[in-house]
């Protein structure tokens, strides 16, 4: 493991991954509140709601095509140029605060949502091709759990860093210097071959989206696809409830208690994953996992945060087993699929993750408007 973590491959993936996944955060989240609280316009809602639109839809519209490039190309590059690609997304959105222009920090969001569709098929796709064996389990851990902390830094980053009063520019520094070093990570990935260079890319998007569903649904990699997007419906189901949970808890400040809870407790899970599976994969236990998140969740709307200490391990044990069930789904799609669809087969997930999700957040919405 040691030797591992001070490998050049798996150095320059970490931060190439945790500081993307950090700056995604941060810029979404400051716009969120700068839309919210600072923008100069009229039904602040309507834009904020707008705003969380953009960053999902290029998940579903480019990334079949995000798939066939990451088997297209040598996956390094592709790495490169997406992170590359995020240092000018963030100097524009730099310019849209400058100049106060909504369409403007509009439109970087979208290009940040295209730049991350970009980058998932790839990222995953190009692990198996430089970890074998117990090393591709220990990877997917620290990057499971890492990944979620650099989300909830990025969510504080963006939001309390708006509430505790700092300044736009000084929070925009920060994204701008992160995509940098996020590009500078990038250039020690080892390079790797194209999968498959005689693909033919499809750019209607329409047909690439209904042949990447259609495809994913006939695959034998389909029921592990579908736990997968599962597992994140579920996490956007309770990260979107947490502002709710601090109320009921009485206080702002435990959206920061939450949130920081969440994430160790996922990171907890994921280095748990990797004991129990770095010898074998245990896929078998993915409906056990299941079935204790559902008595965590129906614990959580059962008992009340203030009431009797059950809702605060409910909270905690949800977290863990979402940490525990991810890695080993993850790895075995890494390990079963072919190097030359790979990338098309993550497309597919990212675009089954972002239905799921949309779906879940939905029946939320469904939910409380019915019950208040």
């Amino acid at each position: 493991m040691t030797g591992l973590l001070r490998s050049r491959a798996f150095q320059s993936l970490f931060w190439t991954e945790f500081l993307a996944a950090f700056n995604d955060n941060l810029f979404k989240n400051l716009l969120v509140m700068w839309l919210t609280f600072a923008a100069p316009v009229e039904q602040r809602s309507v834009w904020v709601t707008a705003a969380a639109a953009l960053f999902v839809l290029p998940y579903v519209l480019f990334s079949p095509l995000a798939g066939q490039l990451a088997d297209r190309y040598p996956r390094h590059l592709l790495i490169r140029i997406t992170q590359g690609a995020e240092i000018a997304i963030m100097l524009l959105a730099v310019l849209g605060f400058w100049l106060g222009s909504v369409p403007m920090l509009m439109l970087a969001l979208f290009l940040m949502g295209t730049q991350s569709t970009l980058f998932g098929p790839v990222k995953y796709s190009i692990l198996p091709e430089l970890f074998r064996g117990e090393a591709l389990v220990a990877v997917n851990s620290w990057w499971s759990g890492s990944t979620f902390v650099a989300i909830v830094l990025g969510t504080l980053a963006g939001t309390g860093g708006w509430l505790l009063g700092g300044e736009v520019w000084g929070l925009m520094s920060m994204a701008v210097i992160t995509s940098i070093l996020g590009f500078v990570a990038t250039l020690w990935i080892p390079a790797v071959a194209a999968a498959d260079p005689r693909l033919r890319l499809t750019f209607n998007i329409v047909r690439a989206l209904w042949q990447t569903l259609r495809e994913a649904r006939t695959h034998h990699a389909w029921r592990v696809m579908l736990a997968i997007s599962g597992f994140w419906m579920i996490g956007a189901m309770i990260l979107s409830q947490i502002p709710l949970m601090a109320e009921r808890l009485g206080a702002p400040r435990y959206t920061l208690y939450l949130l920081l809870l969440f994430a160790v407790m996922m990171a907890l899970g994921a280095a748990i994953a990797w004991r129990l599976n770095r010898q074998r994969l245990r896929l078998e236990w993915t409906r056990r996992w299941y079935a204790l998140m559902a008595l965590c969740l129906v614990l959580l709307g059962w008992s009340s945060p203030q009431g009797p200490l059950v809702w605060w391990p409910a909270f905690a044990l949800l977290a863990l087993t979402g940490g525990v069930m991810i890695v080993p789904l993850y790895v075995w799609l890494q390990r079963e699929i072919d190097s030359a669809e790979r990338g098309r087969v993550f497309a597919a997930l990212n675009v089954l993750n972002a239905l799921f999700m949309v779906a879940g957040t939905g029946a939320l919405m469904v939910w409380h408007g019915l019950h208040g």
